[in-house]
């Protein structure tokens, strides 16, 4: 997913203001899951196949060496929901 250059990055008002390093980097993802969202048209065909309808779990690893996990529903490759997840349960990576 390419950085987001548009309007609201990097923009007070978007990003939240408790300087949570990990809440403001959810909140970039998800501004960057809109910009994806909103050129789903350029998407290649292929791409689109391989995240059609899916549930996609995202493990990242943190400069701390900690975790941040979220969860992103997608359909027809659009992502229609992502959210944050304090902890693992029920859920593994593939």
């Amino acid at each position: 997913m390419a950085a987001a250059e548009g309007p609201g990055y990097g923009n007070s008002t978007y990003l939240n203001e408790t300087e949570d390093p990990e809440s403001e980097l959810f909140d970039l993802i998800s501004y960057n899951i809109g910009v994806y969202n909103q050129n789903l048209n350029l998407t290649p065909s292929a791409l689109k196949s391989l995240i059609g309808d899916e549930q996609i779990l995202f493990v990242i690893t943190l400069q701390n060496g900690g975790e941040m996990y979220a969860l992103g529903t997608t359909e027809n490759a659009e992502f229609v929901e992502f959210e944050k997840l304090e902890e693992l349960t029920g859920q593994e990576p593939h």
